[in-house]
């Protein structure tokens, strides 16, 4: 037996006027959702449905039962039970800018479209449509209501691809220090290597945090500093929506990379990927200290190297 018919998108405009009378025997109200401004006509409706009116420019909400709300809340509607012990649910469309998902406290809830590639611009939906390739939303600006919200990628970014969750991937030898800010061409450093959006230090180079004070002692006040990059980097790396918005960005200034003594003695390294960056991770095997010039224990050096 019929209960539910749900019409949304549709493309019907026109049904016989009784096609929403229902001759047989019913024990509960039949449920019916469509947008009523495709229709030329109104359907005749009976005692016995329930008929109610979407539409995609406006917000609608109106009050019915947990089976309705269970289908609606995979449609882009907000639906939660009006009391604890109520068999009714209250269900309003998703406001344009974002979309619906499933939540433990009720049936479902609205959650806004993320900044980076997308934005949604009609009401009810479980989705959010995606900006057209080269083209972001930003923080500042997200939710993206409209096709207009999506702005041209910054410099440095590959424009043919889609954004996703930044402001578009970085050209090819290009890094960033912000996930919706500008790429930076990373052939105008010496000592740098770029790959995946990330800065990493060449072989033949070295780095780091510490900053000497004479020639015995160091003193780490970089520390916090490499920290919240460290942090930035596995935030950046993440490319779904699950990154976190207290590491977007890194607003402090990077170490300057130095080149060794010997090309050999420094391996380089991806920095920021590890729990601690120490400058012995940069040394190959054999070599530590400021740019990796020492000998390690139970090596000694041959003919300058």
């Amino acid at each position: 037996m019929l209960g539910l018919l749900y019409l949304q998108d549709n493309p019907v405009t026109k049904v016989a006027q009784n096609a929403f009378v229902f001759t047989n025997r019913v024990k509960k109200k039949v449920q019916i959702f469509l947008d009523c401004s495709r229709f030329e006509v109104m359907p005749t409706t009976q005692s016995t449905t329930d008929l109610h009116c979407l539409s995609l420019t406006s917000v609608t909400s109106f009050i019915t039962s947990k089976s309705a709300a269970l289908t609606l809340a995979l449609s882009g509607y907000f639906c939660s039970s009006i009391s604890p012990r109520s068999a009714s649910y209250n269900c309003t469309q998703c406001n344009v800018g974002t979309k619906s998902i499933s939540h433990a406290d009720s049936i479902s809830k609205c959650v806004n479209c993320p900044p980076g590639g997308y934005y949604q611009d009609e009401p009810g939906r479980n989705y959010c449509k995606q900006c057209v390739t080269g083209t972001y939303v930003s923080p500042t600006t997200a939710p993206g209501r409209t096709a207009a919200d999506c702005h041209v990628c910054p410099e440095g970014t590959n424009t043919n691809g889609y954004a996703e969750y930044r402001a578009c991937y970085c050209l090819n030898n290009y890094y960033r220090l912000d996930r919706f800010g500008a790429c930076y061409n990373c052939s105008s450093d010496l000592g740098k290597k770029c790959q995946n959006d990330i800065v990493s230090v060449a072989p033949g180079y070295w780095w780091s945090w510490e900053i000497w004070n004479d020639s015995t002692t160091t003193k780490s006040v970089g520390q916090e500093e490499e920290q919240q990059y460290i942090y930035f980097v596995k935030n950046l790396t993440n490319p779904g929506g699950s990154y976190s918005n207290f590491s977007v960005n890194f607003t402090e200034t990077l170490p300057k990379i130095h080149q060794c003594l010997l090309n050999e003695s420094c391996q380089g390294r991806k920095i920021g990927t590890s729990a601690r960056i120490k400058s012995e991770d940069m040394c190959s095997i054999g070599y530590e200290g400021t740019l990796c010039s020492q000998c390690s224990d139970g090596y000694y050096s041959w003919f300058q190297r």
